[in-house]
């Protein structure tokens, strides 16, 4: 489960999901927008059900990264989703891909699917 993260767009904006403990691994990954469209919510689900959006009310941009960070004390192999803004103004949600979130370096969106190096 992951009990902290921290988004990064120029300030440090933490939340807390519960009490972190000294076992905790901190880790960071890049979310790359490489789609035409605005990355509305990221989402982690690592069997204990969805996330609530990483984000937190930001947005990622068309060609846009943007840093997150988290602490982990749950499984790395998780599902990950992306919602985006269509271009008619509409939201859709895309479908569930398996990453490690402990091996991430960059997350990449590209309009289709979720990939990771």
């Amino acid at each position: 489960m992951f009990r902290k993260l921290t988004v990064i767009t120029g300030f440090a904006l933490a939340l807390s999901a519960g009490t972190v403990h000294a076992e905790d691994t901190n880790y960071s990954f890049n979310i790359k927008n490489d789609s035409n469209y605005i990355i509305s919510a990221f989402q982690t689900n690592d069997g204990d059900g969805w996330s609530t959006n990483w984000l937190n009310g930001d947005q990622v941009g068309a060609g846009e990264t943007q840093a997150l960070q988290f602490t982990q004390d749950g499984p790395c192999e998780i599902q990950v989703k992306v919602s985006w803004r269509t271009t008619d103004g509409g939201q859709t949600e895309g479908e569930p891909w398996n990453i490690d979130i402990c091996k991430a370096h960059t997350v990449y969106f590209d309009g289709e699917k979720v990939t990771f190096d």
